[in-house]
């Protein structure tokens, strides 16, 4: 049985990030990662000016990231953690966020 030789540092850590081991390995998304700020702000805002009651307890963070990894059919099946490599990636999962806002999708 051999080793593996992979450069351990560059993996991801699940007890240093909780709940998030299911990423993508190709794009992991961390808080200072400008793409997931963006997406974050957006859904922060969503909340904000919610007026369904449930939204004082909402947690955008912890939706945002498990949304991510789930595929969207707004997004042609694609989790939308796998889009966030191009800009036209990002715009095209800010749509969909402002679309769940919206109530166009849920």
């Amino acid at each position: 049985m051999q080793e593996d030789t992979k450069d351990k540092s560059q993996q991801f850590n699940p007890a240093k990030h909780p709940g998030e081991a299911d990423r993508p390995v190709g794009r992991q998304i961390f808080e200072h990662d400008e793409a997931f700020l963006q997406l974050l702000r957006q859904t922060r805002a969503m909340a904000a000016e919610s007026t369904n009651p449930a939204a004082a307890s909402f947690d955008p963070e912890q939706w945002l990231r498990q949304w991510l990894q789930k595929p969207q059919p707004a997004l042609g099946g694609c989790k939308p953690a796998e889009m966030l490599a191009t800009q036209a990636g990002v715009e095209a999962v800010r749509r969909v966020l402002g679309g769940i806002a919206s109530g166009a999708f849920q």
